[in-house]
C-alpha cells in the first residue's frame, strides 16, 4: 500500500511540475514574441524618423550624392569597432570570394540603393517613398522568381495570393504615379473634408519630375530586394553578421564617395552637406543604419521576414502624420488609395508566405521527431501536436 501511495504522490507531483513548466514555457514565448512585436514597430519608427530628416536635409539643398556618404560613413565606424571586438573569435578570413560578395552587397545594397532612394525622395516626398516602399516584399518575390529561388505555384492558394498581391501592388504604385487628385491633408495640418478647390494646374515637369520620382523608387524597392535575397549566400559564407555589415557599408561608402566626386566636385557642397544637414546625417548613420538595420536583422532572425514585413504600413502612417505637420506636406486622393492598394498588395503577398511557412512546419512535424523531455511526453500524451502558445 505504501509503495502505491508512494507512487501515485510521484506520479502528482511530476504531472504537476510539468503543467507548471509548460505554463512558464507557453508565458516565455509570449514574453518573446512581444519584444519582437515591439521591437518591429520600434524600427519603422526609427525609419519613419529618418524619412523625414532626410526629406528635410534635401528641401534645404543637401547633395544626395554626398549626403549618403557622410551618412555611411558615420554607420560605418561604430558599427565596424563593436564587430571587431564583439565577433573577433567567430569572424572568418576575408577571401577573395567573400570579398567579392561584400563589395556586390555595398554596391547594391548600399550604393545604388539609397542613391535611387534619395533622388526619388527629393522628386516626391517622404510620404510618396513610405508608400512606394510597402512593395518591397513583393517585388522581392518576383526577383527571387527571376533567380529560381521561388516557383510560381498557380494551383495553390498561396502561390494564387502571393501572385496577386504583386499585381494589386504594382497598380497601386501605378495610380500613385498617374492619379494625384483633390487633396485631403493641407501643408497645415489635417482637413476633415476634401474640398475641391484643390484642382491647381499642375505643369509636364511636375507630371515628368512624379514619374522620375516613382521609377526610382522602385528602383529602390527592387534592389533591396536584390539585396536581401544576397543575405543568404553572404551569410553562409561569410558567418558574423556584424562584421558582415560593417564591411558592406565600408565597401558601400568607397563606391558613394567615387560617385560623389564624379558629381560634386566644389569642396563648399560637401562642407556645406555635413554642417547643415549633421543632425540628419547623425541620425541616418548611427540610428537608421545602426541601430534599426541591427534590430531589424534581430526581428528577422527571431520572428521570421514575414513578421517585419507586416509592420511596414506603419511607417507608412507615421511618414504620412508626421510629414503634414513637420515639412508642411500635401497628402493628395490619389496617394491615399493608391497606398491602400499597395498595403493590400503587402498583406496578400505576406499571408501567402505566412502559408507556406506554416505548410512547411508541418511537414517538418510529420516527418518526426524523438521526444527529449517528460513535458513533450506529456504533451503527446494529451493529444497535443503543439504548444498552445507560441
Amino acid at each position: 500500500m505504501d509503495s502505491d501511495d508512494d507512487r501515485s504522490r510521484r506520479s502528482s507531483l511530476i504531472d504537476l511540475k510539468s503543467v507548471i513548466t509548460l505554463v512558464a514555457s507557453s508565458s516565455g514565448s509570449l514574453l518573446g514574441n512581444a519584444k519582437v512585436h515591439v521591437a518591429a514597430a520600434c524600427v519603422q519608427i526609427l525609419y519613419a524618423g529618418f524619412q523625414i530628416l532626410a526629406s528635410a536635409a534635401l528641401s534645404n539643398g543637401a547633395s544626395r550624392t554626398v549626403f549618403p556618404v557622410f551618412r555611411n560613413v558615420l554607420a560605418t565606424a561604430p558599427l565596424g569597432i563593436i564587430a571587431f571586438f564583439v565577433e573577433r573569435r567567430v569572424r572568418p578570413t576575408l577571401t577573395f570570394t567573400k570579398c567579392s560578395q561584400l563589395l556586390c552587397g555595398g554596391l547594391i545594397g548600399v550604393c545604388l540603393n539609397q542613391l535611387l532612394f534619395l533622388t526619388g525622395l527629393y522628386y516626391t516626398s517622404a510620404t510618396f517613398a513610405s508608400t512606394i516602399q510597402n512593395l518591397t516584399p513583393a517585388l522581392t518575390f518576383v526577383v527571387a522568381v527571376l533567380f529560381g529561388i521561388e516557383k510560381i505555384q498557380l494551383r495553390k492558394l498561396e502561390g494564387q495570393a502571393k501572385i496577386l498581391g504583386v499585381l494589386v501592388g504594382m497598380g497601386g504604385a501605378t495610380l500613385i504615379a498617374l492619379y494625384k487628385g483633390p487633396s485631403i491633408i493641407d501643408g497645415d495640418g489635417f482637413l476633415l473634408s476634401i474640398t475641391s478647390a484643390d484642382k491647381e494646374h499642375v505643369g509636364l515637369s511636375s507630371y515628368l519630375s512624379l514619374e522620375m520620382g516613382v521609377l526610382c523608387l522602385l528602383g529602390n524597392c527592387i534592389t533591396w530586394a536584390i539585396w536581401l535575397i544576397l543575405q543568404g549566400p553572404i551569410l553562409r559564407d561569410y558567418p558574423a553578421y556584424l562584421s558582415a555589415m560593417a564591411l558592406t557599408y565600408l565597401f558601400g561608402s568607397v563606391q558613394l564617395a567615387i560617385v560623389a566626386v564624379c558629381f560634386e566636385r566644389d569642396l563648399d557642397v560637401w562642407a556645406a552637406t555635413f554642417y547643415s544637414d549633421l543632425p540628419a546625417l547623425l541620425y541616418g548613420g548611427l540610428v537608421a543604419s545602426g541601430v534599426a538595420m541591427t534590430l531589424q536583422g534581430w526581428c528577422a532572425f527571431e520572428g521570421g521576414p514575414v513578421l517585419v514585413a507586416a509592420y511596414q504600413p506603419l511607417q507608412t502612417i507615421l511618414v504620412a502624420i508626421l510629414s503634414s505637420l513637420v515639412l508642411h506636406e500635401t497628402f493628395y486622393l490619389g496617394s491615399l488609395i493608391g497606398g491602400l492598394f499597395v498595403i493590400i498588395g503587402l498583406y496578400l503577398v505576406v499571408w501567402g508566405k505566412a502559408r507556406e511557412w506554416k505548410l512547411y512546419r508541418m511537414l517538418e512535424r510529420q516527418k518526426g521527431s524523438p521526444i527529449q523531455s517528460s513535458l513533450q511526453s506529456l504533451v503527446v500524451e494529451q493529444g497535443l501536436s503543439e504548444p498552445l502558445l507560441q
